[in-house]
């Protein structure tokens, strides 16, 4: 159990930090586009994608911030920390890692379109031809994102997985106090 209990308060941690810093790289997900709002003035094809992507970029902030809203609550209900889970416990837990899970996949899915929409959509030949505005074909932010949100599933699977270790520890302690389970032959087997 006390294994367990340090597991626990790591895999909390780790699913705050990997919020945290997907919320940062959501932050710049825009930066590949935005150079694009100049030569959209210009007529030059895929110079309007850096309005399209706008709408999305702020839904898919709103939708991180919520999700370090929801981690915060394993920290307030003391997921992190208790030895035995409560209902709030199990309700905090199940709910960070259900949005976690779907906000991530759908960040995914929309962050992959606008990267192949950047890639086929713009005219970098004739956007290479304006020096003043700078050019570039890079999908950093895009590409950063995409892994951030990765390991933000990751992350939330730990933590799915450690519920489901503190209840198979839980179960095993109520049967061996309730003398179903004899200490002695669990040893010796």
């Amino acid at each position: 159990m006390k294994l367990q209990n340090k597991v626990q308060k790591v895999v909390c941690y780790i699913v705050l930090a990997t919020c945290a810093i997907a919320f940062f790289f959501a932050l710049g997900l825009a930066t590949n586009f935005f150079n694009l709002m100049f030569i959209r003035v210009l007529g030059i094809r895929g110079g309007n994608l850096f309005k399209e992507i706008q709408p999305f970029n702020r839904k898919l902030v709103s939708s991180i911030i919520i999700m370090i809203v929801l981690v915060v609550s394993l920290f307030i209900s003391r997921t992190h920390i208790r030895r035995r889970y409560y209902i709030s416990n199990y309700i905090a837990t199940i709910l960070v890692v259900a949005v976690n899970i779907s906000v991530s996949i759908w960040g995914i899915l929309n962050v992959l379109e606008f990267r192949n929409r950047f890639l086929t959509e713009v005219d970098f030949e004739t956007w290479a031809t304006y020096p003043q505005y700078q050019y570039t074909e890079s999908t950093f932010w895009l590409d950063a994102n995409i892994v951030v949100l990765i390991l933000v599933v990751i992350a939330s699977l730990l933590l799915l997985g450690n519920l489901i270790w503190k209840i198979r520890l839980m179960k095993y302690e109520d049967k061996l106090l309730s003398g179903f389970i004899n200490p002695k032959i669990v040893k010796e087997g």
